[in-house]
């Protein structure tokens, strides 16, 4: 069944690439614009010397001192809180790719893994403070009603998978899950440099090219739908986030209403990130913990904003 969906989804997106050449190049465009201006230059660096830090072998001591804050306060370990650090920094999808990277040295179990991938892959604060607060929203509202739903809302998922789907087991690291294949420090520092590098940039080569396909998805929508309406607006934003911003951004939409869509198309990441999601995580470590997470994070940062709405 995938198979057949995969390819029926290529044959339209090739036809209306061939048919309609003046919406599909621009859309194309900006999708590869805003993977080699904005991605590119913000995640290919994190993606190297975070790889290069987790080969280092010294991650787990940087993080031991707060051993016991993490494992009581997230319930996690000292490899896990790097991961959830540095998922929380860099943004999509670094959470889920870090996680899986630890997972497959062998520097994290799965079920930590399954429990970090529910609250660790969200959008970053760049990109929270420099696109939703000041390009889509103007600065209108303010930033901390920006921050803070975002925050509250992870924090309740978190608590809710922790308490509720993982409380029977402990959430500890292990010594090996899976065999440690990645090139070893003695194997020399010009050695896994490269591995690091080549890594970054065939990550970043998967998701570049998921945000082409959506960009041309995005702009099938456009075409095939003129109907211009709250409906269109999330649904083209559920596909891929950012492009779904700057459309609701130059509507003439209320305030009011930009934001309320704004933060839960934030909070869901969009279709786009889920594929990005998918295609950096670990085979083992099932995708179903991460919708379920992010459907319920959307939710809670629905109803916070409906009552941020009357505050504001």
């Amino acid at each position: 069944m995938k198979k057949i969906l995969f390819a029926f989804v290529s044959v339209i997106l090739l036809l209306f690439t061939l048919l309609h050449t003046d919406s599909a190049i621009p859309a194309a465009r900006a999708g590869m614009n805003l993977w080699l201006n904005t991605l590119f230059p913000t995640l290919l660096p994190f993606i190297i010397l975070t790889g290069i830090l987790m080969r280092t072998e010294l991650m787990e001591s940087l993080f031991y001192p707060a051993r016991i804050l993490l494992k009581y306060l997230f319930g996690l370990s000292p490899c896990g809180g790097y991961a959830l650090f540095a998922g929380l920094l860099c943004g999509y999808p670094m959470g889920a790719k870090i996680t899986s990277d630890l997972y497959r040295q062998g520097k994290l179990s799965l079920r930590e893994s399954c429990y970090l991938m529910t609250f660790s892959n969200n959008a970053s604060p760049a990109f929270l403070t420099g696109y939703v607060y000041l390009t889509c929203l103007k600065k209108v509202i303010p930033l901390k009603y920006i921050l803070f739903p975002l925050i509250i809302a992870d924090i309740t998922v978190m608590l809710f998978f922790r308490i509720i789907i993982f409380h029977r087991k402990t959430i500890m690291p292990v010594s090996c899950v899976l065999p440690k294949k990645e090139t070893s420090f003695a194997s020399g520092f010009d050695a896994f440099v490269d591995v690091s590098i080549m890594n970054g940039f065939e990550t970043m080569a998967r998701l570049g090219g998921y945000i082409l396909l959506f960009s041309l998805a995005g702009a099938m929508l456009k075409e095939y739908l003129p109907y211009r309406g709250s409906i269109f607006y999330l649904l083209t934003g559920s596909m891929e986030l950012t492009n779904g911003l700057h459309m609701i951004a130059g509507t003439d939409l209320s305030t009011e209403t930009k934001y309320l869509y704004s933060m839960v198309l934030t909070s869901f990441g969009g279709l786009c990130v889920v594929c990005q999601t998918r295609s950096v995580s670990h085979p083992h470590i099932p995708l179903k913990y991460y919708l379920c997470a992010k459907c319920i994070n959307t939710g809670i940062t629905a109803l916070l904003i409906l009552f941020l709405r009357k505050i504001i």
